[in-house]
């Protein structure tokens, strides 16, 4: 089970990466399928910032792939995962270590060793947050799930209450869904994240958080996700209502850029799929919007729910990976318990060379981008100065029929040419 889960979170992540922010509607007019690692540039609109390397797993497999191996060690600790991060070493140009395409937690990277020490990053709110709790939570050792530890690991990151919600539930559903159905563990969850609110209240307001509100919004999470269970065909629908009911920014679609869209809609589109496979995955990406937090957290649940190798047919997907060879070795190493916590700095240092590769190509391209635009454009002419060159033009074949006959005059009266100006 680990090993079809890590695998196929982090092809999950190769693929859909670049596509993130993208409309649906745009991946589909320049992509019909998607059955390989693929380059978005044709449909990046010359905006090259937003380049992604195809076949290159992001930041998401990066800190999954260390969390685990920290929650198999029993190390719960934030401090101990920052101190990891900020101490790798420096990549010359680039503020983000060994990370790529950080994004959301670009600053778990900075090199600033005051940031984290003010509240400053409480603020923090990431669409994935909630998942790499939810990893820690799947592969610590043991018959429960750490979720006191999970809830301080969160609040160390953030206040916010809807994230540290669906921290607590992910969490729980990833644990709950390595002996339960799909719809069983995230019934589970719901109880279990309402009851673990309601139950450590005092714990919790030593964290410096409202408990009330904490358990409104568990109530709040229980019900969508008890209306999607039931009705997941129209999951999406519901989603939207749901989040228009508790905010001032209405939206159309659930694939915006907030956990409390993505998560349950990754859910949907697991539970619409009975017989999970590949393409339950790349379907996903062709919704657009927060593609790449929706790809993973689809992986992620088709992974557990079936409990199998959902790209073991996709030859050019395995074998096109980029670093599958080391990546396949540490897989295995961690799905056998063997990982020490030293494996994590080993990692890391053979992060780096390739996260510095992606860098110098997504420059290149970038520069010939913009060197390109630089060039001077013809601008397109308005009916004015249409009209004004026409004017000019005309009197220019008048001047040149005088300026002949004046010619053919002169030399016919002194036999000397004018020269040609």
């Amino acid at each position: 089970m680990y090993k079809n889960f890590l695998k196929t979170v982090i092809i999950s992540d190769a693929l859909s990466a670049p596509f993130d922010t993208l409309s649906g509607g745009h991946i589909k007019t320049h992509f019909k399928n998607i059955t390989s690692y693929i380059d978005a540039e044709p449909a990046l609109k010359g905006n090259m910032q937003k380049w992604k390397k195809p076949s290159m797993y992001t930041y998401v497999s990066q800190l999954m792939i260390i969390t685990a191996i920290m929650a198999q060690n029993r190390n719960f600790s934030p401090e101990k995962f920052l101190h990891i991060i900020t101490n790798s070493p420096d990549i010359e140009n680039y503020n983000f270590k060994f990370l790529r395409n950080p994004e959301y937690l670009y600053k778990i990277a900075s090199s600033d060793p005051d940031y984290f020490s003010s509240n400053e990053h409480n603020n923090i709110k990431s669409s994935f947050l909630p998942f790499f709790c939810a990893v820690m939570s799947f592969f610590t050792p043991g018959n429960s799930a750490p979720i006191k530890d999970i809830f301080h690991y969160c609040r160390y990151f953030t206040e916010n209450i809807e994230t540290i919600a669906y921290c607590v539930f992910t969490s729980y559903a990833f644990y709950l869904l390595k002996t339960n159905s799909l719809p069983d563990a995230i019934t589970g969850a719901c109880s279990s994240t309402v009851d673990f609110f309601k139950s450590n209240q005092p714990f919790i307001f030593e964290s410096k958080l409202n408990p009330d509100k904490l358990i409104k919004e568990s109530e709040s999470v229980e019900k969508l996700m008890r209306l999607i269970i039931t009705k997941p065909d129209d999951g999406e629908k519901i989603i939207i209502n749901y989040y228009n009911a508790l905010s001032k920014n209405q939206i159309t679609r659930a694939t915006i850029d907030d956990i409390r869209t993505i998560i349950p809609f990754a859910i949907c589109l697991t539970l619409n799929d009975k017989n999970v496979s590949a393409k339950t995955i790349t379907e996903s990406i062709f919704h657009g919007g927060c593609t790449h937090a929706l790809a993973v957290y689809v992986s992620a649940f088709a992974s557990l729910s079936s409990e199998k190798d959902i790209f073991s047919s996709e030859s050019s997907l395995n074998n096109d990976l980029t670093n599958k060879r080391k990546i396949s070795d540490l897989i295995s190493l961690i799905s056998n318990e063997k990982c020490a916590i030293n494996i994590i700095s080993e990692f890391i240092n053979d992060e780096i060379p390739l996260t510095r590769k992606a860098l110098e190509e997504a420059n290149a391209k970038f520069k010939k981008i913009k060197n390109s635009a630089s060039k001077k454009t013809h601008k397109k002419e308005t009916r004015e100065e249409k009209l004004s060159k026409h004017v000019v033009e005309s009197w220019t074949k008048i001047d040149k029929a005088r300026y002949k006959k004046e010619k053919s005059r002169n030399i016919t009266s002194d036999g000397d040419e004018y020269e040609d100006s």
